[in-house]
């Protein structure tokens, strides 16, 4: 290896752990971390055989990723429920990808300096700091490893095409796909990189066929994956409902999100872990302006496809791995989320840096100025993903950083209000919930599902206003009788509960278990 290609690396490496290593000190978060391990018993006992069994058939969290959850495990063996040290595999994968990243782009271009920048971009850009410092999200950081990795074997494969190495082409894909289903683009991004910079996409027909024809297993992994990450989003609840969302709002917002995205690349403020969907709340002008800025980028591209293929491949590859968690099918209520840009950003960078060196490149100042502005543009970039990594650090700072960059944002506040609640300030955890049921999804559903949460926070009188609202919603729903006789029954309210359960039996005179459950109550009553 080249010695400027080694200070490259050297200089990467120092980059990512300048930004992340601050990490070590971090705790979960109650935001998935919960879920993904704390309260996983599966992910939290370390690694066993009938952990990887579960790993592969279940569908828990609404994803299919089995080789996300051995990762956990195995953090959870050699670590325990150390977070600092579960936080650091996160900061060494990211730094992993970067220099995967950077040699990558060095094999296929043979241009190591403006490889080197855009892989500095990608460590330190702010938007990538949600898949870094969030444990849960360590799919992002494990499946772009393996993306960069069959990229690279791609790369080799292209130049001398074998089997076996197709073959390590096809594994690299599949351990992808088995820590993150986003993957599915690959096959498209292939073939882009087959227009530029591999160079083997001719105009020759017979040799497009060809090259389609070899992604072929590719395109059907990623077919079969799609359709199981589709039934377990769906079997979990993950999947809004086209009522809910129609279309149109769905396609409304994915055009703001593209451009608001690209804002963000530019200008990284006021990020947050969760933005609330707008549902058809978006103004007109907004829909109308991102609709005409994502035609005239995408007509650019396509008119500059022969004189800057950089720039022709880098926006389709921003567009086309953006695409499957876009919100046309709607998993989950974000709006848009920061780590989605984890992968997609590298096409976005790869236009920028190489516009602006081809721009300098005739000019000796202006190769030196592009040098300077690169390392001021990366240096402002560090330091603010520096402080937006600091609020990571536990889930007050994480959920207040969120409420007051957002509006109306209901998850947020729910999430700070039981954050509050776990480091004893109560006054502030009810203000938090109480403004939270006013801003989620109501229906009985999710009013008893909110309440169920609370009483395992211990937020009982909370939880007695969200069953309440629960059967405000929806007088006849029977789950919200009983958890609202329990919840009584906890703030030390037993005629209340017998009084609710009554009015159970009055809705429903078959309901056996409000029956048995009174019965108790009542003898309970009778005996003291």
């Amino acid at each position: 290896m080249k010695a400027t290609n080694l200070i490259a690396i050297v200089l990467l490496i120092s980059l990512c752990l300048a930004i992340y290593w601050q990490t070590s000190s971090f705790e979960f978060v109650n935001f998935d971390d919960d879920r993904y391990i704390l309260n996983n018993p599966h992910v939290s006992q370390g690694l066993t055989l009938a952990g990887i069994k579960w790993a592969f058939k279940s569908t828990y969290a609404a994803n299919w990723h089995p080789v996300t959850w051995i990762s956990h495990m195995i953090d959870c063996s050699l670590f325990g429920l150390d977070s600092g040290r579960h936080h650091l595999v996160n900061v060494f994968l990211h730094t992993a990808n970067t220099i995967l990243l950077f040699l990558v782009l060095t094999a296929m271009t043979n241009l190591p300096w403006r490889s080197a920048v855009v892989a500095g971009l990608f460590a330190a850009h702010p938007l990538h700091v949600e898949s870094v410092a969030w444990v849960a999200e360590r799919k992002d950081v494990l499946s772009t490893l393996f993306w960069l990795l069959t990229l690279l074997i791609y790369s080799w494969y292209s130049q001398h095409p074998r089997a076996k190495t197709y073959l390590m082409v096809i594994i690299g894909y599949v351990l992808g796909l088995m820590s993150k289903p986003m993957l599915v683009s690959l096959p498209f991004v292939l073939l882009l990189l087959d227009f530029w910079p591999l160079g083997r996409l001719r105009d020759q027909s017979a040799r497009i066929r060809l090259l389609i024809l070899e992604k072929i297993p590719l395109f059907a992994l990623a077919l079969g994956v799609s359709i199981v990450t589709f039934i377990a989003q769906k079997s979990e609840g993950a999947v809004v409902s086209a009522g809910e969302y129609p279309i149109g709002v769905r396609l409304a917002n994915a055009c703001v999100a593209y451009v608001a995205y690209l804002w963000k690349t530019l200008w990284p403020a006021k990020l947050a872990c969760f933005y609330p969907h707008p549902g058809a709340s978006l103004p007109t002008w907004q829909v109308v302006v991102s609709s005409c800025l994502l035609a005239i980028f995408t007509f650019a591209a396509i008119g500059l496809a022969r004189r800057r293929s950089y720039l022709t491949v880098g926006w389709f590859w921003f567009v086309i791995t953006l695409l499957p968690v876009i919100g046309v099918i709607q998993v989950g209520r974000q709006a848009m989320a920061d780590r989605y840009t984890y992968i997609p950003l590298i096409g976005v960078f790869v236009a920028v840096v190489w516009s602006v060196a081809e721009f300098a490149q005739p000019k000796r100042r202006l190769i030196i100025a592009f040098s300077v502005l690169s390392l001021l543009w990366l240096g402002a970039l560090s330091v603010a993903s520096y402080k937006q990594a600091q609020y990571w650090q536990d889930s007050v700072s994480l959920f207040r950083r969120a409420v007051s960059v957002t509006e109306n944002n209901g998850l947020a506040y729910y999430n700070l209000g039981c954050a509050l609640q776990e480091v004893g300030d109560s006054a502030s955890a009810k203000k938090c919930v109480r403004k939270a049921l006013d801003l989620l999804p109501g229906g009985a559903v999710h009013y008893n599902s909110y309440g169920c949460d609370l009483l395992e926070q211990g937020m009982v009188d909370m939880a007695i206003i969200a069953f309440q609202r629960a059967l405000d919603a929806d007088a006849d729903f029977g789950p919200a009788y009983l958890n609202l006789a329990v919840a009584y029954l906890k703030a030390g309210e037993k005629s209340r509960a017998i009084q609710v359960l009554r009015d159970a039996l009055r809705r429903n005179p078959a309901d056996h278990e409000a029956r048995q459950f009174l019965k108790r109550l009542q003898g309970s009553t009778i005996a003291q």
